[in-house]
């Protein structure tokens, strides 16, 4: 079984938090999501308030960068020569729990699989290019 794992962006410092997800709701007012950082929980500094738009869960997977891709990303995949853009997203029902989004493109469906390596981290063939979130396309 994969290790949950979150990001989301600090509401003050606009940068990214990973860690635990973390929903509470104070005195019936708002709901607020914080991401806990799991290596420094004791400190005060491991608590950060963060956007619930954009909050996302890790995949389990890896780009084949070995990055870590995340529900929200926007990445690249190339299959017999087609490419495709898509957003990694959850699948309420069925499995697998995360898809390429438009699944359908350039006249075949695609989506995220991964494969072990030696060291045990899954990868997909997948590149990063940014996220929903940012609206950033890096190259």
């Amino acid at each position: 079984m994969r290790e949950a794992n979150f990001r989301g962006i600090r509401l003050l410092e606009q940068t990214w938090a990973y860690g635990c997800l973390v929903i509470t709701k104070r005195d019936g007012r708002e709901t607020q999501y914080q991401i806990v950082n799991k290596y420094i929980i004791q400190r005060s500094s491991g608590v950060a308030d963060v956007d619930p738009d954009s909050v996302g869960e890790f995949t389990g997977l890896r780009d084949k960068r070995g990055k870590e891709i995340y529900e929200g990303d926007i990445v690249e995949a190339w299959s017999e020569g087609s490419r495709g853009v898509f957003t990694v997203q959850w699948r309420q029902e069925g499995s697998p729990c995360f898809i390429l989004y438009p699944a359908y493109q350039a006249g075949e469906f695609w989506n995220l699989h991964g494969t072990r390596g030696e060291d045990g981290v899954l990868t997909d063939n997948v590149l990063i290019l940014g996220n929903i979130y940012e609206n950033l396309v890096a190259s």
